[in-house]
């Protein structure tokens, strides 16, 4: 179909020109949701309105509350005095705010809250065993019903014992129970983001308990810090008084060692200085000795070189101390002669040799009398290191030791003067007005609820929606232009009725719109060559034979139209009457030839016998007797006869045939108002007798599948409709479904 075609239909469908949605699925689909929503935009309204107003005044049903708030702030400073530090603060950082924040809320806090003030008696809290009337289903309840149920199987000996413990059970499943209570009505906020000030709210039926709560909360949280610094402080105390004596202990133990370890002393001082002394001369004396054997070593030596080299002489000479007879010998003796000096000078050798050894035995002894001073005064110096190790192990100790005490003498004074590391800095107030039931709060959450749930009713309706709303939509799932759209109408103005009744001509407001769609139906003929296969077409005419007779046909308007329809009720009698009223405002004769035998809407005009028909099926020049004239100019009707007892035969046989190509040479247009073809698919074949097929498919109603499937049908005995036209259409709904809802004019027909 052409763009300009196109827009007009646009224009006409949706009231305004502007184009449908086009572009890609997911953007479609999205508009589509959009459109959807904004044309239950009332409904939505509606409901969220009177949700909320449902919620408001539920709200007066509910127990009324109040509020009342205590405002806690975190120590982050430190304070000395003469006992050591009176408050340790906390250090500023999100981590330690955070644990405080958590410290707040545990249920524990709670717990002791409920333990001290006794809450576990308060009807607000604990509430009763039984509603009255009612049936009890709380734990305490199951565990009384468990007890009955197995009471019988219970031993006699241990049913004192298990009542015993089902008390107990009992009794901490009230008082978890009343913890949970209290729990649920409190709450516990920071102020600002980064502050220390923690806000403690208690919401309660009574507005005195209220206030009593939020400060038994509070001051339960500085308690419980004092608490923890006892403890902390006790077990310090304790670990301190432990570690006192065990210093204690071991400072008499190392007095004792010390005292033993002077009294094991080996030696006296008088007697360590003289063994140093003793010791001293004997290393001398160990010197001039070592030096001693060392000169006569080293005189030996020269005296036994010199005898070797025959220098007697000199080697006697040598000998300090020599004996007479060596003198004697040296005196005496001659170059040949020297027995006898050699004699002397080994005499001589042997006394060297003798005071060799008696020096070196002199040399071990001085060094055995040194090692044994020396044993002795190590064994001194090991003894004085130990004492001195002993003495430095009591001077530790007693530092230690005195430390302790002092920590101690001042943890034990400064358990009167612990104060926590927060402070109340605004005690919680009985609040004058009430803070629940918060009923605009209400009242809006429950509107926006109900309008959200309602919107996503309407998404999940478009979603599932199948029917045929825009040119688009229509085009795409027939792949035949729209020629032209149909108005909803009324009933007391529907044409049919107008008929049947005689009631007058057909509303000029709806004529209208049959006349542009035959105009566009006249357009497409002239633009599309015939197709064959029907039977006033001919397979062997040249596409100038064909384009000539269209010409001719549509000069003359001999045309035969065949209007169908998937499913009943889409409003094709009417449109094919409407069609008719409009080839009739062109000054055409028009016969509508009424083929719906089983559903026929014009069957109050048809004759109670159906020979009349038969007869006119023999012979055609009889079929004037059943045409029926309408008030209509040139407008006449062929209305189904009643009482065939097979009209798909009827419909299907070549006298029906004959019968409609005889009428075609006396009215220059002939409408065929056919049965639905899903509900009649055998007869299917009876648009062949056609020129050309409008398919009638009923605004946002019509499945696409059944038009797919109509249009198949079709095609399966070789006919191939030409255009649509859509039916029933709500011109004043039908612009929400276009991309500009807010752009349409609105449109009524009376």
């Amino acid at each position: 179909m052409k763009q300009e075609n196109t827009k007009a239909l646009d224009a006409e469908l949706f009231g305004s020109s502007f184009t449908p949605t086009t572009g890609e699925d997911e953007v479609r689909l999205l508009g589509d949701l959009v459109r959807a929503l904004w044309r239950a935009r009332i409904w939505l309204f509606g409901i969220g309105f009177f949700a909320g107003v449902v919620g408001y005044a539920l709200s007066y049903t509910s127990e009324v509350g109040y509020t009342s708030v205590a405002q806690v702030m975190i120590e982050t400073r430190t304070s000395e005095d003469e006992f050591g530090p009176a408050g340790s603060g906390l250090p500023i950082s999100v981590t330690a705010l955070e644990s405080e924040l958590e410290v707040l809320r545990s249920h524990d806090l709670a717990q002791r809250v409920v333990d001290r003030l006794g809450l576990d008696q308060d009807p607000e809290f604990a509430g009763s065993d039984e509603d009255e009337g009612g049936i009890d289903l709380s734990p305490r309840a199951a565990i009384r019903a468990v007890k009955g149920l197995i009471a019988d199987l219970i031993p006699a000996e241990k049913e004192a014992r298990t009542e015993a413990e089902a008390a107990q059970t009992e009794e901490d499943l009230l008082r978890e129970e009343v913890v949970t209570s209290v729990v649920s009505k409190r709450s516990v906020d920071q102020v600002g983001n980064v502050s220390a000030v923690f806000a403690i709210r208690f919401t309660s039926v009574d507005p005195r308990k209220a206030a009593v709560l939020a400060n038994a909360l509070a001051e339960e949280y500085l308690a419980s810090q004092t608490s923890a610094k006892l403890v902390a402080l006790e077990r310090s105390q304790g670990w301190l008084s432990e570690r006192t004596i065990e210093l204690q202990e071991r400072l008499s133990a190392l007095g004792v060692e010390l005292e033993r370890q002077l009294l094991d002393a080996p030696f006296t001082v008088e007697e360590v200085e003289t063994m140093k002394a003793l010791r001293s001369s004997a290393e001398r004396q160990l010197n001039t000795a070592d030096t001693a054997v060392a000169e006569i070593l080293e005189l030996r030596r020269n005296v036994l070189i010199l005898i070797s080299q025959r220098n007697y002489s000199e080697a006697a000479a040598l000998i300090p101390g020599a004996s007479s007879e060596l003198q004697t010998a040296v005196a005496t003796a001659t170059a040949e002669n020297t027995a006898q000096l050699e004699l002397a000078l080994d005499a001589e050798l042997d006394r060297l040799t003798g005071q060799i050894a008696q020096r070196e035995a002199v040399v071990e002894t001085l060094r055995a009398e040194i090692d044994q001073f020396r044993d002795a005064l190590v064994t001194v110096a090991e003894h004085d290191a130990e004492a001195r190790r002993i003495e430095s192990d009591i001077r530790v100790s007693e530092a230690i030791y005195q430390d302790f005490v002092s920590q101690l003498s001042r943890r034990t004074q400064q358990d009167r003067f612990l104060n926590p590391d927060a402070r109340i800095i605004a005690f919680a107030r009985p609040s004058l007005t009430p803070s629940e039931p918060r009923r605009a709060q209400t009242a809006v959450l429950l509107a926006l609820v109900a309008g959200f749930i309602a919107s996503i009713v309407v998404m999940l309706q478009e979603f599932r929606q199948s029917g045929l709303r825009t040119v688009s939509d229509f085009e795409q799932a027939t792949g035949l232009p729209v020629l032209g759209t149909i108005p909803r109408f009324r009933a007391r103005n529907a044409p049919i009725n107008a008929v049947l009744s005689q009631a007058g001509s057909i509303d000029p407001g709806l004529i209208q719109f049959a006349r542009k769609l035959y105009s566009s139906f006249a357009a497409l003929l002239y633009t599309q060559p015939l197709k064959p296969g029907t039977r006033s077409r001919s397979a062997s005419m040249t596409p100038r034979e064909v384009q000539a007779e269209v010409g001719q046909m549509n000069r003359k308007e001999n045309q035969i139209i065949a209007c169908a329809s998937a499913l009943d009720g889409e409003g094709k009698s009417s449109t094919m009457l409407l069609l008719a009223g409009a080839c009739a405002y062109a000054g055409e004769k028009v016969l509508l030839i009424d083929c719906d035998f089983w559903h026929s809407p014009f069957r109050a005009l048809a004759p109670e016998s159906p020979s009349g028909y038969y007869a006119a099926l023999r012979d055609p020049n009889l079929v004037d007797a059943l045409v029926v004239d309408t008030d209509e100019d040139d407008v006449f009707i062929l209305p189904a006869a009643r009482g065939v007892e097979d009209p798909a035969a009827l419909l299907l046989s070549d006298e029906f045939g004959n019968l409609v190509n005889a009428l075609a040479q006396e009215y220059d247009r002939i409408l065929i108002d056919t049965p639905a073809i899903l509900q009649r698919i055998d007869i299917a074949a009876l648009y062949r007798l056609a020129n050309t097929v409008l398919m009638i498919v009923q605004w946002n109603s019509t499945n696409k599948g059944a038009v797919n499937s109509a249009i198949k049908a079709l095609q399966d005995v070789g006919v191939t409709p030409s255009a649509v036209a859509a039916t029933q259409v709500d011109t004043k709904r039908a612009a929400g479904y276009g991309d500009n809802p807010f752009a349409y004019a609105n449109r009524s027909f009376t």
